[in-house]
């Protein structure tokens, strides 16, 4: 026998196999089973032909069924969708396709936010200059660049330039005369007085001053060759009416010298506080960035709607000698569409509740800033009536109106021909405006083209045949601007002008950083602008040492608007004849009070002249006398001064 589960040959009769220990059945059993077996094959070979004959039924059922089924297929079809089972999802296909799709929509995604990030002005330009109408183009250009003329920087200048003027600031200063190597040439003309200035490098002034609600502190020393000689240093105090007074280099005690309490002093110090207080109003009244933006662009919108057509073509813009690809933009107005705008303008004008709120402000800031005036004209007329300028903006609108709009001949313009110059960026990079009035043509023109580096720049005029122009070249290198240009009236050259380092970053901000070279041009001749202009003789010895020069001014430096340090230098030939410098700066509110251990002294007290003398007495001149000897001035002077000095002296000792 065999075991029914691994297949092992076992002995008869064993009930367990010896290899798997599966249960082995009884002979009987097995017997019985092999029988079954037998009467079940011999019963299928009966019935194998009624099997036959059964399928062979069943086949051809199925192939009527199956034209039946290929009539009604898009039902079965459509049905199977809703309620067969699904199939078995294979894994890699079902979601290969959709992951790639993902990865490139995304990417896209990328591309395109990169795209709006660092070319949304090209792309946004793009799109306009392709599918707008050239009117419509045109209003996209021109409302563009204007929210970058009225962009936060214009706003953030002026917020910053009222707030230095609310409060107190300390204003510190300092200016100097300087002789260049060329200006010791010229002291040759104070030998001729028999003045020796060959020790004289630089002179100047430094002082600083400070306020504080009706107190002011001021400190001012003279500069001679960059030594400090002396510094007088005081302190008003207007509501105790008080004035102190210190020379450190002569006496180290104040001097409190009390001037009463004339109203009058306190009227000087508080007109001087009122009237920045008022013009810090004015400043105020004055419309922010947002509303200025927005009331341009309203009075652009009516402006266009009057204009009723517009060319658009390529063209080339040059400016000096670059040339720049660009797209011009051509608006024709006639007599008639230029009336039809302006009767728009003066329409809005009229009824514009924003124009009033702004007219109504700033003329109340003027107005406060007059009270004291109007207070005394109305001293001697009581009936004087202020003026509403509001009342008197819409009579001059109306007049205009009813003289020159109502008139077609009144407007004195035949034609007006506007033309832009945009680039890819969507900026304006030139403009030209040609006006056409009878025989009379005046045209005004503005370009400034760009090409890698290198920057064009024109500015032109010309009525006729007479004219100006104000052309040059430059480059622009991290943010630095460098370039010459040249300034003509008709055909002769008047002037030329070097930019170096000009810091373009600073413009934004309302700053100046760099250096600007104003140059006589090459047809202007010295000696007659001498005789001309500054009416210097020929004799004169002046006229014979500056004829043949070779002048230029230069404005060289720094200025924001709480510091400064500039320098104006006056060149022959490139080298320095005099340069002035400033350098100042406005620092933030400083207490400010009476000194201590301040001589106490008043004018109207016969008692104190004794104490005043005294003090007089006490100032010592060493110092000072040794700053005059630092300063190199000559040993001459010095000794002819302390001499002075010293009886002056003696006269306080002698007679008080």
């Amino acid at each position: 026998m065999f075991c029914s589960n691994c297949g092992k040959e076992l002995p008869d009769g064993t009930k367990f196999c010896s290899s798997c220990g599966a249960p082995m059945a009884k002979a009987e059993d097995v017997k019985e089973e092999t029988k079954a077996e037998e009467a079940k094959a011999e019963e299928t070979k009966a019935e194998k032909p009624k099997v036959e004959e059964a399928k062979a039924e069943e086949t051809k059922a199925e192939e009527v069924k199956a034209e039946e089924t290929k009539a009604e297929e898009p039902k079965v079809e459509e049905a199977k969708a809703e309620v067969a089972e699904p199939a078995e999802p294979k894994a890699k296909k079902s979601f290969k396709v959709p992951a790639i799709i993902l990865g490139c929509v995304a990417a896209v995604a990328v591309i395109i936010g990169c795209v709006c990030i660092f070319a949304r002005d090209k792309v946004g330009n793009a799109v306009h200059k392709t599918f707008d109408k050239p009117k419509d183009y045109y209003s996209y250009v021109e409302k563009k660049n204007l929210t970058t003329l009225t962009g936060k920087n214009n706003n953030e200048y002026m917020t910053k330039m009222l707030d230095n003027m609310t409060g107190h600031r300390v204003l510190t200063e300092t200016v100097k005369v300087r002789l260049g190597s060329r200006g010791k040439d010229f002291t040759a003309l104070a030998s001729m007085a028999n003045v020796d200035l060959s020790w004289l490098d630089n002179a100047g002034i430094t002082y600083k001053v400070s306020t504080q609600d009706d107190k002011a502190k001021v400190s001012i020393a003279p500069l001679l060759n960059d030594v400090k000689l002396a510094t007088l240093a005081s302190m008003i105090n207007i509501k105790d009416g008080v004035v102190y007074l210190q020379v450190p280099e002569l006496n180290e005690q104040w001097l409190g010298v009390h001037i009463g309490d004339d109203d009058s002093y306190e009227a000087v110090f508080n007109r001087i506080g009122s009237t920045t207080e008022k013009y810090e109003e004015i400043l105020k009244a004055y419309p922010d960035q947002e509303t200025i933006e927005a009331l341009t662009l309203k009075y652009y919108e009516i402006i266009m709607e009057q204009v009723e057509s517009m060319e658009k073509t390529k063209s080339k813009l040059e400016a000096g000698d670059v040339a720049q690809e660009c797209t011009l933009l051509t608006m024709e107005l006639k007599t008639k569409d230029i009336q039809k705008i302006l009767k728009a303008v003066v329409k809005e004008l009229k009824k514009d509740k924003e124009i009033e709120k702004i007219i109504n402000n700033i003329s109340d800031a003027m107005m406060s800033s007059m009270k004291e005036s109007i207070d005394q004209i109305r001293e001697y007329n009581p009936d004087y009536e202020l003026p509403d300028p509001y009342e008197e903006f819409i009579e001059a609108l109306e007049k205009f109106e009813e003289e020159v709009l109502d008139d077609e001949e009144k407007i004195e313009i035949d034609k007006l021909i506007l033309e832009m110059y945009v680039d890819g960026d969507g900026k304006i990079i030139g403009r030209t405006i040609t006006v056409r009035n009878g025989d009379t043509t005046a045209k005004f023109s503005f370009a400034m083209t760009k090409k890698d580096d290198k920057i064009g720049l024109e500015l032109s005029g010309k009525a006729d045949s007479e004219g100006f122009s104000f052309v040059g070249n430059g480059t622009v290198k991290k943010e630095m601007f460098n370039g010459d240009f040249r300034l003509k009236v008709g055909d002769q050259k008047i002037m030329t002008v070097s930019v170096e380092d000009y810091d373009l970053k600073a413009a934004e901000k309302g700053d100046f950083a760099g250096s600007l070279t104003f140059k006589l041009g090459s047809d202007i001749n010295v000696g007659d602008f001498l005789t001309s202009e500054l009416r210097i003789r020929e004799d004169n010895p002046a006229y014979a040492l500056l004829k043949n020069i070779d002048p230029a001014l230069r404005i060289s430096g720094e200025m924001q608007m709480d510091k400064h340090e500039l320098t104006l230098s006056l060149l022959d030939a490139g080298s320095e004849i005099i340069a002035i410098s400033f350098n100042g700066s406005l620092g933030e509110e400083e207490d400010i009070s009476a000194p201590a251990g301040a001589l106490e002294i008043h004018l109207d007290d016969d008692s104190d002249e004794e104490k005043l003398y005294e003090y007089l007495k006490s100032m010592k001149f060493d110092t000072l006398l040794s700053n005059l000897r630092e300063s190199k001035l000559p040993s001459e002077w010095i000794d002819e001064l302390e001499e002075e000095i010293e009886y002056m002296m003696k006269e306080l000792e002698e007679n008080y």
